[in-house]
């Protein structure tokens, strides 16, 4: 009896949309994945330079543990035409920068997912430049470009920018306040 719901739904008035906020693992849910990602949209796992416990890592080893160069192909093939940044300092991974908000599709058979840029990393992997703004930029984007390529199934967004993102002053009651307010204004 002293549990706290673990799922809490309201319906949009004047909408077919729902809106669940569920407290467990998103991986064991159906629909479309939100990945929060970095502006070079690294996949690179050795030395924790994208962490396993972090949101990207769990789905690279869920969909490509044995295979993260089809992941990189496919996300290489979505960005294709994306503007970008071209980074020179030293680093090993993805030279390639793009803006905070850029979203690209990866599909393994029926399962979809958005990678979404939160944030720029430096060449060891650890974010720099971050703000809140990213969060809201990042957002707004996301909701337009599945506005465009999206599928009619359920999204499912994980709290973008309270881990490994790094993000001062993202509670994860102003993340969640954030996600809901953003998609409403975009619905």
């Amino acid at each position: 009896l002293n549990w706290k719901p673990l799922r809490y739904t309201c319906f949009l008035e004047n909408a077919d949309t729902k809106i669940t906020l569920l407290v467990g693992d998103i991986f064991r849910q159906k629909g479309a994945f939100i990945i929060p990602t970095n502006t070079t949209f690294d996949t690179l796992m050795d030395d924790e330079f994208i962490s396993i416990g972090s949101v990207q890592g769990q789905y690279q080893e869920k969909y490509f543990a044995h295979t993260i160069s089809t992941l990189n192909r496919e996300i290489a093939q979505s960005l294709n035409g994306v503007p970008f940044a071209s980074i020179d300092d030293g680093r090993e991974t993805n030279i390639k920068r793009y803006e905070i908000g850029t979203t690209c599709k990866v599909s393994t058979g029926l399962q979809h997912a958005y990678f979404l840029a939160v944030a720029d990393i430096n060449k060891y992997g650890k974010p720099e430049n971050v703000t809140f703004d990213n969060i809201t930029i990042a957002l707004v984007s996301l909701w337009q470009k599945l506005n465009e390529i999206g599928h009619l199934e359920s999204v499912l967004i994980p709290l973008i920018g309270t881990g490994r993102a790094g993000i001062k002053n993202a509670s994860r009651d102003k993340i969640v306040r954030e996600i809901i307010f953003s998609f409403v204004v975009a619905a």
